[in-house]
């Protein structure tokens, strides 16, 4: 499609000038303030709509269309020099006074015209191919209305558009045949009616103006009927004939919109049907065949009529609406489906099944080697051996899912504390764990969502055995602040991790999870006490969030803390960082002797104001390793008190720095944040144990390093740059003595890779 100009950009032109080459459009929508001007060459249109400036007059060959719709409501056609050709298969709407034949130098007409605003009627033996969207034309189909992109008959050498949308409403009478393919049919101000003809469409609306069939037959994809927001109800009459629906709903999950589905005779079968609550479907004849599932939370009303309900492997849900007048209506349910009854057990005077009956919220075992495919959703647990492959199946209770089990399915709510996987596959859509404990000791579970404590109530997923989780977002709690996400084992890999407020997400033991982005709100809470924790990119902790790691290993590109808690709690916990340690303004630090930082080409950016909540840097050790030639920033943020002990008392000083002791390594000092508003002057490191290898280098930048205790190699690289190396007299205090000796102990601990 080529669309030239826009209404909504007021007074924006555009223009479209084609002297030459080909032009292959589907549709051609020349907008308000747009022009498409023609002179020479191939133009080949499938629709054309004219609100803006046609312009042919340089043109003197035909514009032809075989076949397809042309509008012209307003605007301008400038043609004088052109012929026009519109094929049989054409129509033509025009505004009442426009005429476009006469804007050309001669023309032939074969299609069908009519002035906009007018009905559209296509007499018989007349056929109308294309796509169109209209909104204020009544259509009688006596003929042909045939989308472009239609299923029965897909063409290459034509456009496809978007089907045929008609809003104002239509009829098909006695021999006639609309198919709209991707198209929509909507009621709301006019109805609708089919006779014995053929009516195909992707979806339809049936609004208050309803929908009438007495006979023919009917193909949809999705039928939604309800009323407008307010307005009477929506209504489908089905007096005979045969309607095809893949989705039924029959109003929606908005109160003010109810609907009314009336079945007096003819067949429908469905792929899915869904009652909602409020809303009726009433049959008083024919029969009703549903091939993948049924729904009732309204009312289905069999009006004490022998009427037929069959399905062959589908679900026929009973349980959650009113089965109203069933005394003389039959159910006949085939190989593995699944019928759920309602309280108090059948209401029909026959019901035959030879896959599964269950009633209100019993569990449903499928068994190993049994394959079920339903659609719609249950409150009724599943106990899984077998495969189900339902991606159009909801649950909303729970599942427990067993080796050599397979489950496909659509949206999966649990409120229980039995579900869980201890082997086989889970795959969903969204798996949320909404009350109660998801406990997974093995097998896979896959979800483009896994919540955890999305609702009000204490929910908790616990990974304690060799499983494995994919999910393309990873929340841990939401709208309540109770869900606790525990890791003990397995494997667990998101595209992002949300912890939100009050809520926790704990990795212990062998357990291994690997994130692209992390996601903390509120006071959200990491707790690491083992395991190996990756972040592909940042590992953010934002206000009043806080990360503590007492064992295990946690890789970043960075880890940054903004008005956060980040928690070193013990020194044998391993941080590996890439790109940047990065405290904010109110940043809090907490670590233990020993403690220490892997830097493999990552900068140290402190914007701290003050060393006040940064205290327990003089216990942590940055260790500048690899990098691949990387440069790593080091932020200087002491007030420079000279080579003096006084230097070392908080005043940001770091237990120790090592560059290079393994791999070669490059860092520099930079005064980049005046970390000390109250003291003028240039900023320095003060560091109790400098170490550098003899693949370090170091830059001083102008900045001064004063050190206590030091290891520098000759093959060390250090440039001065206007900045000072010093050592500073040994102190008498013993403490300084053990934090360096606990610094050079720990840097033969640094991680390889």
């Amino acid at each position: 499609d080529l669309w030239v100009g826009s209404d909504r950009w007021v007074n924006l032109d555009a223009y479209f000038r084609q002297t030459g080459g080909t032009a292959d459009i589907g549709e051609l929508v020349i907008d308000t303030y747009g022009t498409y001007e023609y002179v020479r060459g191939g133009l080949n249109v499938g629709n054309l709509v004219i609100r803006g400036t046609l312009d042919l007059s340089g043109a003197e060959q035909t514009f032809a269309l075989p076949s397809g719709v042309v509008e012209w409501r307003e605007g301008t056609v400038a043609a004088s020099g052109a012929s026009l050709h519109l094929g049989p298969n054409t129509l033509l709407i025009q505004h009442p006074g426009l005429d476009l034949p006469s804007r050309f130098a001669s023309s032939t007409v074969e299609g069908l015209v009519v002035n906009a605003g007018e009905p559209i009627t296509i007499p018989a033996g007349r056929t109308i191919e294309g796509t169109m969207g209209n909104d204020d034309q009544y259509v009688h189909c006596y003929g042909s209305l045939l989308s472009w992109d239609r299923n029965d008959t897909p063409r290459a050498d034509v456009f496809t558009g978007e089907g045929i949308a008609l809003n104002a409403g239509l009829r098909v009478y006695d021999g006639g045949h609309a198919d709209l393919g991707n198209g929509r049919l909507r009621t709301d101000n006019a109805g609708a009616q089919l006779d014995d003809g053929v009516l195909i469409a992707e979806y339809e609306e049936i609004g208050a103006a309803g929908f009438l069939q007495t006979a023919g037959r009917h193909e949809v994809g999705k039928m939604s009927v309800l009323g407008e927001y307010l307005a009477p109800a929506g209504h489908y009459t089905l007096q005979d004939g045969h309607l095809l629906a893949d989705r039924l709903y029959v109003g929606s999950h908005a109160a003010s919109m109810t609907g009314r589905f009336i079945q007096n005779g003819g067949s429908a079968a469905f792929g899915q049907v869904t009652v909602h609550a409020g809303n009726r479907y009433e049959a008083t004849g024919g029969t009703i065949h549903v091939e993948r599932g049924l729904n009732v939370f309204g009312q289905l009303d069999l009006t004490s009529r022998a009427i037929a309900i069959t399905t062959g492997s589908g679900l026929l849900d009973f349980s959650d609406g009113e089965i109203l007048n069933a005394a003389q209506a039959t159910v006949a349910a085939g190989d593995d489906s699944l019928t759920v009854l309602p309280a108090g057990g059948s209401p029909f005077a026959s019901l035959t099944s030879s896959g599964f009956v269950v009633g209100d919220g019993e569990t449903v075992a499928i068994p190993a080697g049994r394959t079920v495919r339903w659609a719609g959703s249950i409150d009724e647990p599943l106990d899984l051996y077998g495969t189900i492959d339902s991606p159009e199946l909801n649950l909303r209770t729970g599942i427990r899912v067993h080796g050599g089990a397979d489950a496909t399915l659509g949206d999966v709510f649990t409120t229980n504390t039995t579900s869980g996987v201890t082997g086989g596959t889970l795959a969903a859509r969204t798996c949320s764990v909404d009350d109660g404990l998801f406990t997974q000791t093995g097998g896979v579970v896959r979800a483009g969502t896994l919540m955890v404590g999305n609702v009000v109530g204490e929910a908790g997923y616990q990974l304690t055995g060799p499983g494995t989780i994919e999910a393309g977002i990873l929340g841990v709690g939401m709208y309540n602040a109770n869900g606790r996400f525990t890791q003990t084992h397995g494997e667990v890999t998101a595209g992002t991790l949300r912890v939100y407020d009050l809520d926790s997400y704990t990795l212990s033991g062998t357990g291994a999870l690997t994130v692209d982005k992390v996601h903390f709100s509120g006071r959200a809470a990491f707790l690491q006490a083992g395991g190996t924790f990756t972040v592909h990119g940042a590992l953010e902790l934002p206000t009043d969030s806080s990360y503590a790691i007492s064992g295990g290993t946690v890789q970043a590109g960075s880890i940054d803390v903004s008005y956060a808690d980040l928690k070193i709690l013990s020194a044998d916990a391993t941080i590996l960082l890439t790109d940047a340690l990065h405290f904010t303004h109110s940043a809090k630090l907490q670590t233990v002797p020993g403690a220490a930082v892997h830097m493999r080409g990552a900068s140290l950016v402190n914007e701290a104001q003050g060393h006040s909540a940064l205290l327990n840097l003089n216990l942590l050790a940055l260790l500048l390793d690899g990098g691949e030639g990387r440069l790593s920033d080091l932020e200087a943020g002491s007030p420079d008190l000279g080579p003096v002990v006084e230097g070392f008392d908080h005043n940001f000083a770091m237990a120790g720095l090592s560059i290079g002791a393994d791999q070669s390594a490059c860092a520099r000092l930079v005064d980049a944040f005046d970390n000390n508003r109250l003291v003028e002057g240039p900023e320095a490191m003060y560091v109790h144990t400098l170490v550098l290898g003899p693949g370090g280098m170091l830059d001083l930048n102008g900045c001064n390093l004063y050190y206590l205790h030091g290891q520098i190699d000759p093959a060390a690289t250090i440039l001065l740059n206007g900045g000072q190396l010093a050592l500073v007299p040994e102190p008498a205090c013993l403490g300084f003595l053990v934090c360096g000796a606990l610094f050079l102990l720990r840097r033969r601990q640094r991680p390889r890779g």
